[in-house]
């Protein structure tokens, strides 16, 4: 379940725990570790529904979509709950993007995140900037 901040609906996406638990060690723990809540449906407000609804697809299929405009959040959202593969998805399609006037975001999303390719990469970039 997700809250749509903007207008207070909220929305869901069904998903079978299992899958999740098997596919992420960070569901595993949310759905059935220690603390957590013997529910059958968790409310994730951290991200928006439409990406929510990318990192399960990408969950069950090992397959996404990613664009200009979702690349850093899936990145940031891959990073929360510890998807290793979809990190380096989202890394590679951003150095593919990367233009003289991102280099300064990216080297910070690097730097936040300890990526190293990004980090490389942004660098590199940097160095033949004038």
């Amino acid at each position: 379940m997700n809250d749509d901040e903007a207008n207070g609906d909220v929305q869901f996406i069904k998903a079978h725990k299992m899958i999740l638990a098997s596919r992420n060690t960070v569901f595993e723990a949310m759905l059935f570790g220690p603390a957590a809540d013997k529910v059958d449906i968790i409310q994730i407000s951290t991200f928006s529904y439409e990406l929510m609804d990318l990192l399960l697809k990408y969950l069950y299929s090992e397959k996404t979509h990613i664009t200009e405009s979702t690349a850093r959040p899936m990145f940031e959202m891959a990073y929360f709950y510890q998807v290793p593969a979809l990190i380096n998805l989202c890394s590679q399609y951003i150095q593919s993007i990367f233009r003289d006037d991102s280099v300064c975001g990216i080297l910070e999303l690097a730097l936040l995140y300890g990526n190293v390719g990004l980090r490389n990469a942004a660098s590199i970039i940097s160095i033949k900037m004038p």
